[in-house]
Order: structure tokens, then C-alpha cells, then sequence
């Protein structure tokens, strides 16, 4: 068993065409990740920051990453995203020997200890007492060689994929959950927290996309999976024979098109597994 914890990811921030960016990159056998945070143009032309945040780490085996969306209507949104995602991510990897991919009820108690933990920082830590000023949905997945969980409450998207040569077939698809609206979701400083969290297990996979909203409004515009063309595209030009970087990634969330679906913010994390 591993006993030290992984590579830290190497981080970037820069700005393109005004746009502030976020990006990583990690490998560390057998995982590889690339990951973006672009602010949208609701928020650039009001000169407002990304409340989007991304986490990812590794410990004994295990790869833990996170992508939350802060909730617009929220005043500390940006704060409850990227506490969420850090504290949730540093409780799991804190737990890491203690996580079997045949026990998903062990599984499901650890991710909700870190989530009342970033709930708590949140109140104890944050500029304001109260949790519903820190509204942020909850994007992420426990992955080992063998298979992994994702954890998900509310909206944006989780899917596991395997590939060949001939094709890039979905394995295991977590959905998002919204409410009467399309435009009204969950998020884990809710009181009802518990009864929106998700957690699915899935087997032995190729490669993980997580995202949130900004980005399914364009790669998984039905809300039931990622169009197969776009996940095949992404996970072979990112982790093809000639692969890219973050800011490639950063690129593909910056697109025209991408920005005419949506002008939230865009976060997007893809994890290749090389068993």
C-alpha cells in the first residue's frame, strides 16, 4: 500500500482576451489530468471573478478531484466553491486507506464527514455566519485503476468512459439534478444536502470527465450524457499521441461556441487512467 501522498498538481493562472483562467496539470501513474476553470462573460463584463473552483489530489492509489459551481444569487458563492472542493478533497485524501471500492456505504459516510467539514469552515472561517451565503454545487469522484465512486449534488455532470482504437463508450454517467426548473439545482450549504447527494460506483474505466453547467450546456446539452464526438475529440486530443495541455483545454471552453451556449463560467477536469 502507498503511504505518502502524491505529486501535487503543477497550477497556472492567466488571462486571455480578458478572461481569467485556472488551469492544472497532473500525472502520476496511472492517472493523467488536465484541468480548466474559465471565467464566463456574464462575469468578465462585470468585472466579477470565476466562482467556479477545482481540486485534485492523490494518496495511496487513489486520485480525489472535485469541480463545484458557485451559485450566482449567493454573496460568498466564490468561497463556497473553492471550500468545498479543497476541504472536501483534502478529507478524502486524509482518508484515503480507509476507502474500498466494496464498501460503498463506508464510502458515502466519509464524503458526507467532509462535506458537514466544509460546511463548518465555511460558518467558522468565511466573511458571513450564515451557510446560505456560500451555495455551491458538488462535482466529484474517488478513482482508483480498479474502478471508483462519483459524489454529486446538484447540477453539472460526472461520466467514466472507456476507449479503444474504434470508440469512446461511456461507462457510467452521474446526471444533473435540477428542480421544477431546468435553471433551479442543489447545493451542499442547503439543509436538504443529504437528500441530494449521489454517490455511484462504477468499474475498472479509461478516463473521467468531470464539469459544470457552463460546460454540459454545450458538451451534454440533454443533461444525459456528453455527446460522443466531444468526449472522444477532448480525451484523444488531450491525451493522444501528441498531447495537450491546460491550456488547450482552456481554449475549448473559451470557443466561440462554447461561449454562445452559455455565458457562465466553465470548468472542466479529464482524467485519462493508463492501466
Amino acid at each position: 500500500m502507498h503511504e505518502l501522498r502524491g505529486p501535487a498538481p503543477v497550477i497556472r493562472e492567466w488571462e486571455e482576451d480578458g478572461f481569467q483562467i485556472r488551469g492544472a496539470d497532473l500525472t502520476s501513474r496511472p492517472f493523467w489530468v488536465t484541468a480548466a476553470a474559465v471565467q464566463g462573460e456574464a462575469h468578465r463584463s462585470l468585472g466579477r471573478p470565476c466562482e467556479d473552483y477545482f481540486e485534485v489530489a492523490l494518496r495511496a492509489g487513489w486520485l480525489f478531484a472535485v469541480v463545484s459551481d458557485g451559485a450566482g444569487s449567493a454573496s460568498q458563492a466564490r468561497i463556497g466553491a473553492r471550500t468545498l472542493a479543497t476541504v472536501a478533497v483534502q478529507a478524502l485524501q486524509d482518508s484515503a486507506e480507509q476507502i474500498s471500492l466494496g464498501d460503498e456505504a463506508g464510502f458515502q459516510s466519509l464524503v458526507e464527514g467532509a462535506i458537514l467539514t466544509a460546511r463548518k469552515t465555511c460558518v467558522d472561517s468565511g466573511p458571513s455566519p450564515e451557510l446560505n451565503n456560500y451555495l455551491a454545487t458538488c462535482v466529484g469522484v474517488a478513482l482508483h485503476s480498479d474502478g471508483g465512486y462519483f459524489f454529486h449534488i446538484g447540477d453539472g455532470l460526472a461520466e467514466a468512459f472507456t476507449t479503444t482504437e474504434q470508440e469512446t463508450a461511456s461507462l457510467q454517467v452521474s446526471r444533473p439534478e435540477n428542480g421544477i426548473y431546468s435553471n433551479i439545482t442543489y447545493f451542499f450549504a442547503m439543509d436538504t444536502w443529504r437528500e441530494h447527494l449521489r454517490i455511484i460506483r462504477f468499474g475498472p474505466t479509461d478516463a473521467v470527465l468531470l464539469m459544470t453547467d457552463g460546460v454540459t450546456s454545450f458538451a451534454a446539452p440533454a443533461g444525459a450524457a456528453v455527446r460522443p464526438a466531444f468526449a472522444r475529440d477532448l480525451i484523444e486530443g488531450l491525451f493522444g499521441d501528441t498531447p495537450h495541455d491546460e491550456n488547450a483545454l482552456a481554449q475549448t471552453l473559451l470557443h466561440p461556441k462554447a461561449r454562445r451556449y452559455s455565458q457562465d463560467d466553465k470548468t472542466l477536469l479529464a482524467i485519462r487512467v493508463r492501466r
